[in-house]
């Protein structure tokens, strides 16, 4: 009866240890759960992305639900192209991806 209390006490040991792991979450990805539910719910993300066009196919494929519209250029076309919607108070772009570019100041 006692090895039972014992094995019935680690057994909870255990379980409350792993509800807690499993709810302990770091900050980035708490961060990134609520960036994709609020991609999800916008339905769509725009990226401004130069050199990595490669990677947009396995992003659609992880993420049916969300509608990708790639903007691809090299890094000085997609700065100056940013600088100017900005200017004109254009907020189009979710992420922007780039090399170094000049224009960004």
């Amino acid at each position: 009866m006692a090895t039972s209390a014992i094995t019935l006490g680690l057994v909870f040991v255990f379980a409350a240890d792993c509800g807690f792991a499993a709810q302990a979450k770091s900050p980035w990805q708490q961060e990134w759960e609520n960036t994709l539910a609020a991609a999800k719910k916008e339905g769509q993300v725009t990226v401004y992305i130069s050199g990595y066009e490669a990677v947009l196919p396995h992003f659609e494929k992880e993420f049916p639900e969300i509608k990708l519209t790639a903007v691809t250029a090299r890094g000085n076309q997609l700065g100056q192209r940013l600088l100017s919607e900005r200017r004109a108070e254009k907020y189009l772009a979710d992420v922007v991806s780039s090399g170094a570019n000049p224009n960004y100041q």
